[in-house]
């Protein structure tokens, strides 16, 4: 049984993760928007935000640990406490992501476009829908929720890959869109990162939520039991 002062203390760790989760949804939709706009405010903006991830991270880690060395926890309290890390990682990991799409961006915006914009911003924008609902799993997790982050991870990163091809297939008819066409290549694979990353953040919440292990495989969201038989 845990105290009232255990119960204030773990949520106090869930609003401090939650305040991480919302400042890194922030950091994409603003390197997003410098990417896909050419922002250079917006890219700058989360290029600042470094220090500011860094301070999230390990105030969470600090507390995390204090808790897990304290508090006598059982079932979701201590799978909460198990796995806050990796979904602080993970949220971490999206935030450093974001970082390079404005880098990236700030590069980019000082040389010519060479297209791809639709297929680009059709990427961009589903991932964005990924990650804000794998946000929204960790607080309210749902198995019909999960099941439609891996249909759209399935989908981005078919996307993904028939972009890649056509890039490539560009640069090389075009050598002289080279240096272009290997940026973007390089920003196709962060945002196959940041998919990923929501995807582990979804099997993450609900492995919390339930004991279960849970994966995506193509677009179908299985128990793992299931998937020895």
């Amino acid at each position: 049984m845990i105290s009232r002062r255990g119960e204030e203390k773990l949520d106090e760790l869930r609003d401090e993760l939650l305040k991480l989760a919302r400042y890194v949804q922030t950091m994409y939709s603003k390197s997003k928007m410098a990417f896909l706009e050419r922002n250079e405010h917006h890219a700058r903006d989360v290029m600042y935000s470094s220090s500011i991830l860094d301070t999230f991270q390990l105030s969470i880690e600090r507390k995390t640990v204090i808790l897990g060395g304290t508090l006598m926890l059982t079932g979701k309290n201590l799978r909460l406490v198990m796995m806050r890390m990796k979904l602080v990682n993970e949220l971490t990991r999206i935030g450093k992501q974001c970082l390079t799409i404005s880098r990236y961006s700030l590069e980019l915006s000082k040389l010519s476009s060479i297209g791809f914009y639709n297929s680009m911003s059709k990427t961009a924008n589903l991932i964005d829908e990924m990650f804000n609902n794998a946000v929204k799993n960790i607080y309210s997790p749902s198995t019909s929720m999960s099941g439609q982050i891996c249909s759209k991870n399935n989908t981005v990163s078919t996307l993904l890959d028939s972009t890649e091809k056509e890039i490539t297939e560009t640069i090389v008819q075009n050598p002289t869109i080279a240096l272009k066409g290997v940026k973007l290549i390089s920003l196709l694979r962060v945002f196959r990162e940041i998919a990923a990353s929501s995807l582990s953040l979804t099997e993450c919440s609900i492995f919390i939520e339930t004991g279960e292990y849970y994966r995506c495989m193509g677009s179908e969201f299985f128990k793992f039991e299931s998937l020895k038989k």
